[in-house]
């Protein structure tokens, strides 16, 4: 198994072609895994360990990442010409979309695990995804 420091250098090589979208990327993951944290994937099923989700998310997206660069795909531009992602000029968009839909996809599971985690130890948990300032305001006076 492969270390979350090695997937995530994996992952940042595969957008490097632009030096813009690689430091976007290393943003997103930085705060990506301060947003999930010790969050598991599951609850009894593969990555159910802390900080699962965050490994599980990583592994998605660098695989995607690596099956973009094993497909031709091809865009079709407004003039009716087709090119493929290799060429294109929005070929680094694209592999940016690919890489945030894949890291994203299970995180819904932070709704779930907040219901939960809410459920086990009440008001004074707070939620990693905080839905304004006013709302992340009042949970941390509420965690103090």
């Amino acid at each position: 198994m492969q270390s979350v420091e090695t997937m995530t250098e994996r992952t940042l090589y595969w957008l490097s072609l632009d030096m813009q979208v690689r430091a976007l990327a290393e943003r997103l993951l930085e705060r990506f895994a301060v947003t999930v944290g010790d969050l598991p994937a599951s609850a009894a099923h593969h990555h159910a360990e802390p900080g699962g989700l965050y490994r599980h998310s990583l592994e998605v997206a660098l695989k995607a990442l690596e099956e973009f660069e094993g497909n031709v795909k091809m865009e079709r531009r407004p003039d009716g010409s087709v090119d493929s992602f290799r060429s294109s000029r929005n070929r680094s968009r694209w592999q940016f979309a690919t890489f945030i839909a894949a890291l994203c996809h299970d995180l819904e599971s932070c709704s779930s695990w907040t219901c939960a985690a809410r459920a086990r130890h009440g008001a004074r948990w707070m939620n990693p995804m905080p839905s304004s300032a006013g709302a992340r305001n009042a949970r941390r006076k509420l965690a103090t």
